[in-house]
């Protein structure tokens, strides 16, 4: 089973679980016709799977910390914005 949260603002539940593990965390852009100028330009995105059953993760970045902007947005503590890519996930 995966869990995937956009905007973890809780995602601290999940890390804290001892029946899920994190399988890809990653900064997703936004279309640039959903956003206006003074907002947020990406979606702090993570997905958890649960430890049964796990499927060895393709991302590097998955551990990357939940940092909280304000109480209501969560955003990732990786250096890249790569995209939502799952060409390397296994079958």
């Amino acid at each position: 089973m995966f869990f995937i949260y956009d905007n973890p603002v809780c995602g601290d539940v999940l890390d804290a679980s001892p029946a899920f593990i994190r399988w890809y965390a990653d900064m997703i852009p936004h279309d640039p016709i959903g956003t206006d100028r003074g907002s947020i330009r990406s979606d702090a995105v993570v997905i958890w799977q649960s430890v049964r059953d796990a499927r060895p993760s393709p991302d590097q970045n998955r551990d990357s910390a939940i940092d909280l902007v304000d109480p209501l947005t969560a955003k990732l503590a990786v250096t890249s914005t790569r995209g939502c890519s799952f060409a390397d996930a296994p079958a």
